[in-house]
């Protein structure tokens, strides 16, 4: 059974009940689907998620702001946080657009 696992909870949270038991249950399903392209969640960085080719969201960022020192930065740290959240909404969409699966947890 092929199951598509939504990116939402790992945009919420970094560390947390639900987040884990998805990991867990991604972990013992060769077959899943994840719809995560950025993440920092703590379970994604501790289990082997290389196949989805993750990318740490913190790091993308940082690597966006880090030469510069300006006022506004926070604002627009919290402003490409939702890009990145948006670009995992449209993952998500397609996976779905494409329904090449069996449950849509």
């Amino acid at each position: 059974m092929k199951i598509l696992y939504d990116h939402q909870i790992f945009n919420i949270q970094n560390i947390g009940g639900i987040s884990r038991y998805f990991t867990e249950l991604i972990n013992y399903n060769p077959i899943a689907e994840f719809s995560v392209k950025y993440s920092d969640n703590v379970y994604i960085l501790s289990n082997d998620f290389n196949k989805y080719n993750i990318t740490l969201q913190k790091e993308y960022i940082n690597k966006f702001l880090t030469p510069f020192n300006f006022k506004g930065k926070g604002r627009l740290f919290r402003y490409y946080k939702k890009l990145i959240q948006k670009d995992n909404e449209s993952i998500s969409i397609k996976y779905l657009k494409k329904s090449d699966f069996d449950v849509f947890h």
